[in-house]
């Protein structure tokens, strides 16, 4: 029988094993982490950009004529819309609700200058629905439009809101938005 003997294993290497500085990472490693998470940053940004879209959106007009005919049926009190709309005016936005036997209306327009005037009535509690449009601003002039009174309020500072508010009768009637205290006194009196 013969012995095969095997060559002798050689020792292992005494030199000690080299590692980057950085705790076994390379530059490569690190830049390869980098790429993975700008990819990532990129992907949330494009996904928070799509729902986010910063055109501006045209408003639509809305036919109002038959809604505030309904509302005059349904109320208890005179409700107020523009006979005619002043050229280049656009209504968006008409809306009639019933709150615990409360009826309120809404009317929202654009100005040509695409400003806001909104007409606002309720027959409901008054202090609430009023502080509601006035918040912030200043009570001014006491005015007399169409034989009926109206307190006008204005905005302090920056802000270019203003309203008119009238408590009498069977509701409480605010026109406000941001066009001028003119165009909001001059639209009132067109109001029947």
């Amino acid at each position: 029988m013969s012995h095969v003997s095997e060559p002798a294993s050689e020792p292992p290497d005494s030199t000690p094993e080299r590692r980057p500085a950085s705790g076994g990472r390379t530059a490569v490693d690190m830049l390869r982490s980098l790429g993975f998470l700008l990819l990532i940053i990129a992907v949330l940004w494009g996904l928070w950009s799509l729902n986010n879209d910063p055109q501006v959106h045209e408003p639509e007009p809305v036919a109002y004529r038959g809604a505030l005919q309904a509302a005059r049926e349904a109320a208890d009190y005179r409700v107020l819309g523009p006979r005619d709309l002043p050229e280049g005016w656009m209504a968006t936005s008409v809306e009639r609700t019933q709150d615990g036997g409360y009826l309120r209306w809404h009317l929202g327009l654009l100005t040509d200058d695409q400003e806001y005037v909104g007409i606002e009535q309720y027959d409901g509690p008054p202090d609430d629905f009023a502080a509601e449009y006035v918040a912030g601003l200043q009570p001014g002039d006491v005015l007399t439009i169409n034989d009926r009174r109206w307190r006008l309020y204005l905005s302090e500072g920056s802000d270019s809101d203003s309203a008119l508010v009238s408590q009498g009768g069977d509701a409480t009637t605010i026109v406000v938005g941001t066009a001028s205290p003119d165009t909001l006194i001059e639209f009132t009196g067109e109001l029947s």
